[in-house]
């Protein structure tokens, strides 16, 4: 009997803990479940490209167009626009890059782990929202000013990683659900970016998905069943360089109703679809 009571009070504690973290972010869970407020119509079945290196190829046919925030000129955006193409800003939201022009901006108290493999990224505390906002605000508006339609937010997976800082799964979702009131506050889409576990607790206040190597790590049918399954398009990527079974990709997408792209690590114009599969 005592181990029972324990356990029902260890759950409403947890439950009572998580409602107090998320409604600390200014009533985080009133972020609209879509975004009402859009024109734009983003659907299961829509096809996707991105590119982040070299000449944009603007003579692609897909619909989405996904593109850095910094790198991609005004003109590239609006020449999509009049192509009537829905273009999304990549935005790294969870680390600081030292190469990019606001790196000057992001506070040294902030700063954490180097990002293994890629020189000049450090992980950010996420749970100092207060100084993050203002960084994060400025690159939301400056997507704004460019004609973007979206933001496609990388690292929103700093509780599963050694960022040097003791960061929880209620933090990360008070961030990610914070990361979506302020895109759709601007009129903005947002993407969740990879981090499946996390799927349950945010497909109805992000607008559609985007996946890096689900297939070949096997979690892709987390997000089929939250957002596939409630009418919002996921778009996966997988990397030459892992040498993925395309056909079997291409197979598992007919099935699954994601749409999968292939690419390289550097996100230049080289890429393979599934058109020939179909």
């Amino acid at each position: 009997m005592n181990a029972k009571i324990l356990m029902r009070f260890a759950k409403l504690m947890i439950f009572v803990l998580t409602v107090l973290i998320v409604s600390c972010s200014k009533n985080a869970l009133d972020v609209p479940i879509s975004n009402k407020d859009s024109n734009l119509t983003l659907s299961v079945g829509d096809d996707y490209y991105i590119q982040y290196t070299g000449d944009i190829n603007l003579n692609r046919t897909e619909k989405v167009y996904d593109l850095d925030l910094f790198e991609a000129p005004k003109w590239v955006v609006d020449s999509l626009k009049k192509k009537g193409k829905i273009v999304i800003a990549y935005i790294n939201v969870g680390a600081y890059e030292n190469w990019r022009p606001d790196a000057k901006d992001f506070p040294p108290e902030i700063l954490g782990n180097e990002y293994k493999g890629w020189p000049g990224e450090r992980w950010i505390d996420i749970r100092q929202i207060d100084k993050i906002a203002p960084i994060i605000r400025r690159r939301f508006d400056l997507a704004v000013e460019k004609g973007f339609d979206g933001i496609h937010p990388d690292n929103i997976d700093a509780f599963e990683n050694e960022t040097g800082f003791n960061i929880t799964y209620e933090d990360q979702l008070r961030y990610n659900l914070w990361l979506s009131q302020e895109a759709h506050k601007r009129n903005l889409i947002i993407a969740q970016k990879n981090v499946p576990s996390m799927a349950k607790d945010l497909y109805k206040y992000y607008d559609f998905a985007i996946l890096e190597n689900c297939f070949i790590e096997g979690w892709c049918n987390t997000f089929a069943l939250y957002y596939i399954n409630n009418s919002k398009p996921v778009f996966a990527i997988e990397y030459f360089e892992n040498n993925p079974n395309i056909e079997s990709v291409c197979r598992y997408s007919k099935l699954s109703k994601i749409y999968f792209i292939f690419k390289s690590l550097d996100l230049d114009y080289k890429t393979a679809t599934c058109t020939a599969f179909k």
